[in-house]
């Protein structure tokens, strides 16, 4: 399967200032968080998106599922460019890159994280709150009917 990485235009591409951005759909859940990218001698763009951040993000925003848009700012004031999948032999991400998920257990419960394009082939997460299972502590045994 054929591989597109994001290759810079111009000679020399602003890098001190590049930075991801996962921005959250709902302006209500918190600000976007921000990391700084750096491009590889090889023309590809990277970055650390730390899991543990996009947890506590989660959670301080009190939804059970959050939307996360990815972006690359690449100066300060320039517009961000959507991270996408283009170039291959589908027109439907969605339905051929899939990612797998990722569970984290917090003090809140538990979090799946799962990587996915969306509809218009952009990279987007999904953190979404997990429901509780009850566990059984043996307390319905003791109820026995006389």
């Amino acid at each position: 399967m054929p591989t597109t990485d994001v290759e810079p235009t111009g000679a020399n591409p602003p890098q001190a200032s590049t930075i991801l951005t996962a921005t959250p759909r709902e302006p209500d859940v918190g600000a976007p968080l921000e990391y700084p990218a750096s491009l590889s001698p090889g023309g590809i763009w990277r970055a650390i998106l730390p899991v543990q951040h996009l947890l506590t993000a989660h959670h301080a925003g009190g939804k059970e599922q959050t939307i996360w848009d990815l972006h690359l700012r690449l100066a300060s004031g320039h517009q961000p460019v959507t991270l996408a999948r283009i170039g291959a032999d589908s027109s439907d991400r969605k339905a051929t890159d899939l990612r797998p998920d990722m569970e984290r257990s917090t003090t809140d419960g538990t979090v799946r994280l799962r990587p996915y394009y969306t509809v218009g082939n952009n990279l987007a997460l999904s953190t979404r709150t997990l429901p509780t299972t009850p566990i059984a502590d043996g307390s319905a045994d003791d109820a026995v009917a006389s």
